[in-house]
């Protein structure tokens, strides 16, 4: 890993790095993968205010629905 904030995809098929750079382009992730044909490369841009505040609401959704079947399962048992 060349720092902390690249993120390297090695496929196991070779022939499938077109298909994964093709994916990770039309992805929403904000990433701009770089191919040198054995490998792609993922900078993560630094946090921000606006990246943060997503995150954040990602974060109580997935809790939210968590304890609501932590709830569920309490009752049924």
């Amino acid at each position: 890993v060349p720092d902390a904030s690249t993120l390297t995809i090695t496929p196991f098929d070779k022939g499938s790095i077109k298909d994964i750079e093709k994916a990770l382009n039309e992805s929403d992730i904000g990433f701009n993968p770089k191919n040198d044909g054995q490998k792609i490369r993922l900078v993560i841009p630094p946090m921000t205010q606006v990246w943060g505040v997503a995150l954040l609401e990602v974060y109580c959704l997935l809790r939210s629905v968590g304890l609501q079947q932590l709830a569920g399962s309490s009752e049924e048992g």
